[in-house]
């Protein structure tokens, strides 16, 4: 099958109009919205709840690794009662948590409601991927999950931007009052202008066993296994960055949450430009050629971090530039290595598209909780650990070329399938 076609055997064409992309463009950051948004108001709830940074850390890191954990329930039940309705049932039960977030007088209470809105929003995660694999294939979904790359990477950029600000205005709990009206407003959008594209004659019954069964076959591909860790530690690279720098540009180098909100502006940028550039390189390069390049930004930018902490101490131009650069690189590799992954599984998108996520978000959540432990008197340990991160990825990946070879094309059984 020649990669360009825009459907497969099974695939309806769906609608792919413009108003239908965007739609689904805005389904992902459910799950990233409430993570970046009150990022800036981390310190402020230390004293605010009595805490401390590690267990404010932990909200985070517990957010991230429930999130995970329900991406496959979540597409096996959307396998059996459709995209739509699962969807808006999350999204019900994402605001209900989120305003119980807001409503926390303890850190105990905010971890117990932070986890169970991490359950909900799972559903950003797994039904944006797999609206795009019902619809598109090839070169078509790269290009499509660079777009919801987009809105992955718009995120960061907007969310701890708009976050400082209204925890300057109305303190921490207003950016959870504010994340309910969002999560409320998308699901009306939801309601009535997004369509359904699994037809009832495709849903199948919930069966964990073959659920197990489907997985570990998913799982037994050594292929599927290397890019789905190569988007994870990417990913991680990127989230790190959400969890401990309030603490390091506040903390050590003295801005206030609002002026935090514009550095995490003016860095995350470099996310949204690195898919902006995978969506535009998906129709003239082939996705390992994107991810070669992409890890070659990461290099550089990472060596400038480190750079910056041998001669320059706490520079923030110097570091907020380093990590720009890094986070262009990260934006290129992410969408490009979860496409490769989901693509080889046509037929699976919902699980295949949850194992990419589960095992991203936890991986996520496994690192960002290390990086709680973290004296950050400089920005070195960070450099070190976006080092680590970077080797491991582009190590994974030249290891898949070496073992698989040339990648195949989409639909093509893979050995371990």
């Amino acid at each position: 099958m020649n990669s360009t076609d825009t459907t497969t055997p099974g695939r309806p064409a769906g609608n792919h109009g413009i108003m239908f992309m965007v739609l689904v463009t805005l389904i992902l950051p459910l799950g990233q919205v409430p993570l970046d948004f009150y990022s800036p108001a981390l310190p402020t709830m230390r004293s605010s709840l009595h805490t401390t940074p590690a267990l404010l850390q932990m909200s985070v890191t517990l957010f991230i690794i429930c999130s995970g954990l329900s991406q496959i329930p979540i597409g096996a039940i959307s396998n059996r009662f459709g995209r739509k309705k699962v969807l808006l049932t999350c999204v019900v039960g994402l605001l209900l948590s989120t305003l119980a977030c807001g409503f926390a007088v303890n850190i105990e209470m905010l971890l117990i409601a932070r986890a169970i809105e991490g359950l909900f929003a799972g559903v950003g995660g797994v039904i944006s991927f797999s609206y795009a694999g019902d619809s598109f294939t090839g070169r078509q979904l790269t290009r499509m999950i660079g777009l919801i790359g987009m809105a992955w990477a718009t995120v960061p950029v907007l969310a701890p931007a708009a976050g400082g600000v209204v925890v300057s205005l109305m303190g921490w709990r207003g950016n959870f009052w504010i994340l309910a009206g969002m999560i409320a407003l998308l699901g009306i959008i939801f309601t009535f202008a997004l369509p359904e594209t699994l037809p009832v004659e495709r849903r199948v019954p919930i069966r964990p066993l073959r659920v197990v069964r489907t997985c570990l076959s998913i799982l037994g591909n050594f292929r599927f296994i290397a890019y789905t860790l190569v988007f994870t530690l990417c990913a991680s690279t990127q989230l790190l960055f959400v969890s401990v720098a309030p603490f390091l540009y506040q903390d050590k180098l003295g801005f206030t949450p609002g002026g935090f909100g514009l550095i995490a502006l003016c860095v995350g940028a470099g996310n949204l430009i690195g898919n902006a550039n995978c969506s535009v390189l998906a129709m003239k390069l082939k996705p390992s050629s994107i991810i070669l390049l992409g890890y070659l930004l990461i290099i550089c930018g990472n060596a400038s971090l480190l750079a910056s902490a041998l001669f320059h101490s706490l520079d923030p131009t110097w570091i907020s530039i380093s990590i720009g650069i890094t986070f262009i690189g990260c934006g290129t590799v992410c969408p490009t290595a979860a496409s490769m992954s989901v693509d080889l599984y046509p037929g699976e998108v919902s699980l295949a598209s949850g194992l990419i996520n589960t095992t991203g978000l936890v991986g996520i959540g496994i690192t960002t909780g290390l990086a709680s432990k973290l004296h950050l008197n400089s920005q070195m340990p960070l450099a070190l650990l976006y080092i680590g991160l970077t080797v491991a990825g582009g190590l994974l990946f030249l290891l898949a070329r070496l073992k698989t070879g040339p990648d195949p094309s989409p639909g093509v059984p893979q050995p371990g399938e």
